[in-house]
């Protein structure tokens, strides 16, 4: 029987457990426990043994201890502060001989630091745009704070006096589905002649002066946290433009067949931004949608088509829909101010095409 006790506190002294901190699953772990495992786990000493403080304070954390094999874990019933200093004090005096107690010491990782957001573009990105403008895009690069976004927005003159009226009053606004895309309409209302609030107040931006656009760095993110900065847009404004995009007079730069090599479209005037992206397609000889990436250039003027796979050989199409607008909000077969008919209907706007062909 002591023989038997000698034998197995030799193997105890023999073993050298070891502590370890485990951020992802915030546990501390006692491991290489050998046969104490088993006393802990007969005795119930597992609280008694190992204990967890905050810094230098007097009194032990309260949490959940669990043993599997030969490990000890101890979660805290809360969880740890990020950036702080711990210790973890290992006891097994009354289990071993020369079990001296053990303490480990170490600090949890400080919480990630927010980056705050920003506004990485607005739209019509060129300086100059037509008195008529219909929308503006202003794209953040993080997920916005939707409500009351509109009092973090001003449009000013070039006396920095505020333009009132100047934009459609939406609510919450009208925004994208990740809440990174903040579309601005101009009043229609001041836009469109013959309109009381036209009549009353005339066009927002006037032709001849300069703007700004400001975004307020008090716009929050999703988080609440504010932006990093104000950001602003200035522009210098010319006279309305009421004519429609005409898809028959793009220059069209085809590309070689059995390559890769980007189809590039001049639209000959900037068009809206967000529709230029997304409402032209590509048709091959057969009918088939073509599959690339799309990217714009030159202030919205030129459409560029990287294809996924080499062109084939002869005639393709080049499908414009129906919605597709220029800064003004006019449409290939329908102009933005066009009057509708006596029974208050409006013409339907339909999409243009215009065919090219791979060359050699």
């Amino acid at each position: 029987m002591i023989l038997a006790a000698a034998v197995a506190i030799a193997v105890l002294t023999a073993s050298h457990p070891t502590i370890d901190y485990d951020a992802a699953t915030q546990t501390v772990n006692v491991r290489g426990l050998g046969n104490v495992a088993a006393s802990l786990r007969d005795q119930g000493m597992a609280s008694r043994v190992l204990r967890v403080y905050l810094g230098d304070m007097p009194s032990a954390m309260l949490g959940k201890y669990q043993l599997d094999g030969e490990v000890l874990s101890f979660t805290p019933r809360f969880p740890l502060l990020p950036g702080r200093d711990y210790r973890a004090v290992l006891d097994l005096s009354g289990l071993i001989a020369n079990g001296d107690p053990v303490v480990y010491r170490f600090r949890t990782p400080a919480a990630p630091v927010h980056q705050s957001g920003f506004v990485t573009a607005i739209y019509p990105s060129a300086d100059v745009v037509p008195a008529n403008l219909l929308r503006i895009y202003i794209y953040f690069s993080r997920p916005m704070l939707r409500n009351g976004i509109l009092d973090h927005i001003r449009l000013v003159d070039q006396n920095d006096h505020p333009v009132d009226q100047a934009f459609l009053e939406t609510g919450q606004g009208l925004w994208d589905r990740e809440g990174r895309r903040l579309t601005l309409f101009f009043h229609p209302g001041r836009i469109k002649t013959g309109v009381g609030l036209h009549e009353k107040m005339g066009l927002a931006l006037r032709p001849g002066s300069r703007y700004r656009l400001i975004v307020s760095k008090c716009a929050e993110d999703a988080e609440g946290s504010p932006l990093s900065a104000d950001f602003t847009k200035q522009f210098r404004v010319t006279l309305g433009d009421r004519a429609s995009p005409d898809v028959r007079l793009w220059n069209i730069q085809a590309p070689r067949a059995n390559t890769r090599n980007p189809l590039v479209v001049d639209a000959r005037k900037p068009l809206d931004h967000a529709l230029f992206e997304r409402t032209i397609r590509v048709e091959d000889p057969d009918g088939n949608l073509v599959r690339g990436t799309v990217s714009l250039e030159d202030n919205d003027t030129r459409w560029r088509f990287v294809p996924e796979q080499p062109w084939g050989a002869g005639e393709y199409a080049l499908r414009a829909a129906g919605e597709l607008e220029d800064l003004a909000g006019n449409r290939p077969t329908r102009l933005f101010e066009e009057m509708a008919a006596p029974d208050g209907r409006r013409a339907e706007a339909s999409g243009a095409v215009v065919k090219f062909r791979t060359h050699e």
